[in-house]
């Protein structure tokens, strides 16, 4: 059958204009289109059904604005299309043409809902008592009995915020008997050309960005601040694109505090400030005569004495790196160095550093003197004395050791031996220590030991002491005692020319006997002998002659007989 020139335009002619339309204007003008979802949906008897279309990434203002509908319905009179904006805005795409329950032409295809101005847009018409079917293809808007409305100028002076989100068509079906279907439908919108959003590129820094250095070109969204970097998004200020909403970044630091940074005693440095997510390596730098005692800070584990460099954990907040010094102290002897000692020394050993623990040879004690904090060591040493201790068993004397019995490695020692009066000292004398005894003192050998001399002692005999009286008159000797407390025998012998008159003393009986017997001697004591001399008469000359006359006789005499 062949279609008449109307019949031509209409079913042929439209339609293909808003194909034309769509897929070279609205490219053009960076049209976006969304679908609707929930469609194909049975628009129900009397009543009304909604499709939705999400909007996203539109920029107000709109310069364009159309809606595709494919639509099924048998009376268009009963058939009202609802556009509402996501604030609520709302246009009739159409509404009740020619009059509910009377129009019956009928909606079936795809048909363009466009402003006035679109080209080639054709109107809604009733045609009375006929049963025909609308030729899809583009069509003004309208309302009630057909007057056209104005698409974009209800939508255009929405906000960004209005346009972007959903945005409902509802299909009515204002009188019962006949329904219809809305199987698919499209939301056309054309946003504003601008400039697009471009994020900007601040410096590291330990505060957020702010203000223009947040975008190269559009407006900062808020600053969202994380570990290692502060991030944000450009808005475009013109109806351009925008950026995502973190899309912007910039490297985030922290400050890192160097204590001491400097001091009497030494200083620190900390690299600061320091990228988010790095380490920061603090040198610590001694002053003359220390030592870095330790270094520690930001999370990390303390130094050993003596490292002067510290890498902090990875950095993610302000932190401090503190570093202590410490005195080198040079290890010295203290007052017990090179005094003569028996035991080892507890006290005194060092006058600085620390003390080692006290060695022993025969001849000294020996420790050391540890310098701290890397100080020097230095060598100590106490000679070393030995004790010879002298006693007495069972009393009657004396043993009184040299200097206290002190005696120096090697050395020798000596013992004053007193016995009591009446007692002489046993010998040898006891104990342990080897030597000789001469007189009354006793000498050690080389002593490399403690040792101990024990004295013992005995009673012994007292012989009296003698004299004549007078010296001249004889002499007098003792025998004895044999034991203490004993008797002496003394005798006493007369010389020429004098006469023993006795004996006396020490405790015996007076006699006149030439031998005497004393008392008991328990002491010093003395014999006395007394003698006097004898008295010659003196002759006178004649009897002195006489006298050699007669010697002269009885020798010539004595001659005579001798030769006969």
């Amino acid at each position: 059958m062949v279609l008449s020139a109307r019949r031509c335009f209409k079913s042929v002619f439209l339609p293909l204009c808003a194909v034309l339309i769509s897929l070279l204007v609205l490219p053009l003008a960076r049209a976006v289109s969304y679908p609707a979802t929930g469609t194909p949906v049975p628009i129900p008897d009397n009543g009304n059904t909604s499709v939705t279309f999400t909007v996203s990434g539109q920029t107000a203002p709109i310069t364009s604005i159309s809606v595709d509908v494919n639509l099924n319905h048998a009376w268009a009179g009963d058939v009202r299309l609802q556009l509402i904006a996501p604030n609520g805005t709302a246009l009739d795409l159409v509404n009740a043409i020619g009059g509910v329950g009377v129009s019956n032409e009928n909606f079936a295809g795809l048909y363009n809902f466009v402003d006035p101005s679109t080209p080639g847009a054709g109107t809604f018409a009733n045609v009375a008592g006929s049963d025909v079917t609308f030729t899809p293809g583009p069509y003004i808007t309208s309302t009630a009995g057909g007057v056209p409305t104005n698409l974009l100028a209800t939508f255009a002076a929405l906000s960004t915020a209005d346009i972007n989100g959903n945005w409902v068509l509802r299909a009515y079906d204002l009188e019962a008997i006949i329904t219809g279907t809305l199987n698919s439908a499209t939301l056309n919108i054309v946003a504003a050309v601008g400039t697009n959003a471009v994020c900007g590129t601040p410096p590291a820094a330990t505060v957020a960005p702010s203000g223009a250095a947040l975008c190269a070109s559009g407006v900062g969204t808020a600053v969202t601040s994380g570990v290692n970097t502060f991030t944000w998004g450009c808005n475009s200020i013109d109806g351009g694109s925008n950026t995502a909403a973190n899309a912007c970044s910039s490297i985030r630091q922290y400050v890192v505090t160097a204590i001491p940074s400097a001091g009497a005693t030494g200083s620190l440095s900390c690299p600061t400030p320091i990228n988010g997510g790095a380490n920061s390596t603090c040198t610590a730098t001694p002053a003359m005569g220390y030592i870095t005692g330790s270094i520690s800070g930001c999370g990390g584990v303390a130094t050993a004495p003596g490292v002067n460099a510290y890498t902090t954990p990875v950095v993610v907040a302000d932190c401090t790196v503190t570093a202590t010094f410490s005195q080198i102290e040079n290890g010295t002897c203290g007052a017990a160095d090179g005094v003569a000692v028996h035991d080892a020394p507890t006290v005194g050993l060092c006058a600085a550093g620390s003390a080692s623990a006290v060695s022993t040879s025969p001849s000294q004690f020996t420790w050391s003197c540890n310098g701290v904090n890397s100080g020097s060591n230095t060598s100590c040493a106490a000679p070393r004395t030995y004790l010879l201790t002298a006693s007495v068993s069972g009393g009657n004397g004396t043993a009184v050791a040299a200097n206290g019995g002190v005696v120096a490695y090697n050395g020798v020692g000596t013992v004053t031996v007193t016995p009591s009066p009446g007692y002489a000292p046993v010998l040898p004398l006891g104990g342990t220590c080897t030597g000789t005894t001469t007189g009354s003192t006793f000498t050690s050998g080389p002593m490399a030991a403690d040792c101990s001399l024990v004295a013992s002692f005995v009673q012994s005999a007292i012989t009296p002491t003698t004299a004549a009286s007078p010296s001249a008159g004889g002499t007098v000797s003792c025998v004895g005692p044999a034991v203490f407390g004993g008797t002496a025998t003394c005798t006493a012998t007369a010389n020429a020319g004098y006469r023993f008159d006795g004996l006396s003393g020490c405790g015996g009986t007076p006699t006149t006997s030439t031998t005497y017997v004393t008392g008991a001697i328990t002491g010093a004591c003395l014999v006395t002998a007394s003698f006097s001399p004898v008295s010659v008469p003196t002759l006178s000359p004649v009897y002195l002659v006489a006298l050699a006359l007669f010697a002269l006789l009885v020798g010539g005499f004595g001659v005579r007989q001798r030769k006969s």
